[in-house]
């Protein structure tokens, strides 16, 4: 997780934040300003002139919506941004080069820490990711999906060796949708626009979820899968595309396999502090 904060105020001696760096050279510790903006992304102060990934980013200071689009559509592109994955190394990259480029105006230091991430294993093929696995018809071979943020301490995984089950499309997982038996030991598939009601399937005694993707998906709905309780069920996302209809349409008839093995690893994390100085007058 890379966070920037900026202040434009002095910072006052209120809390440690530990060994820092600013601009290459060593210095003191920093203490907690008295007013600090948190960006998550950062504001069209830090663009860079740089370009990376998909398209061009606009140059430093442009807050046209043609270069924050651009710039948001390369963040958009990487895999993954979660702490030690590449792609978070490169966003880490790319804003601190955003913030460079800023010069004197700007003083920065970073805070680096560990912390503990869910991390998919390679399973016996080296792959690193999760994989379902179609034996025959059209849509035959291994196919990417993705396990869905930890329930509390308890990962979306599989145990040892995967699972095997037939895909149960329950749709938008409401009651009328579960069937009674059929679904007990399978690998029920529903809407993720469904919200909470996906925990239908696991009532009807499905060992694993896949969830669709689609363009009626909101915020809501991805939030219905933050749990805070270590419960245990197995759930993973595929997007949108041929095969998520085909699953629609139960068009995948033969039994699947699913393979996600995964455990925590511990990753450095950085929070990026940006002190911007006023100007005179």
């Amino acid at each position: 997780m890379v966070r920037v904060m900026a202040t434009t105020t002095r910072p006052r001696l209120l809390r440690r934040l530990g060994p820092a760096r600013a601009r290459g050279r060593l210095l003191r510790p920093w203490y907690r300003p008295a007013m600090t903006l948190v960006m998550m992304l950062v504001l069209p102060l830090l663009w860079p002139a740089t370009a990376r990934g998909n398209g061009e980013a606009g140059p430093v200071g442009d807050p046209t919506i043609a270069a924050i689009e651009r710039d948001a559509n390369w963040l958009a592109s990487h895999e993954s941004r979660l702490p030690g994955r590449p792609g978070h190394a490169r966003v880490e990259r790319w804003l601190i080069e955003r913030i460079e480029a800023l010069g004197d105006a700007v003083t920065w230091w970073e805070h680096r820490f560990p912390i503990m991430m869910p991390d998919v294993q390679r399973d016996q093929e080296g792959s690193g990711r999760a994989m379902l696995s179609i034996a025959d018809g059209p849509h035959a071979g291994r196919h990417a999906i993705h396990p869905l943020w930890p329930a509390s301490v308890r990962l979306n995984a599989t145990p040892p060796g995967g699972l095997d089950g037939r895909l149960v499309y329950i749709g938008d997982a409401s009651p009328q949708r579960i069937p009674p038996r059929s679904l007990r030991g399978q690998v029920a598939v529903a809407e993720l626009s469904s919200g909470r009601a996906w925990t239908g399937a696991f009532s009807g005694g499905a060992s694993a979820l896949i969830l669709l993707g689609s363009d009626e998906v909101t915020w809501l709905d991805a939030q219905a899968h933050l749990l805070h309780l270590p419960i245990h069920a197995p759930r993973f996302y595929l997007p949108d595309g041929p095969l998520a209809d085909a699953l629609r349409q139960g068009e995948v008839a033969a039994e699947v396999h699913l393979d996600a093995p995964a455990k925590w690893r511990q990753v450095e994390a950085a929070n990026l502090y940006a002190l911007v100085h006023a100007r005179r007058g």
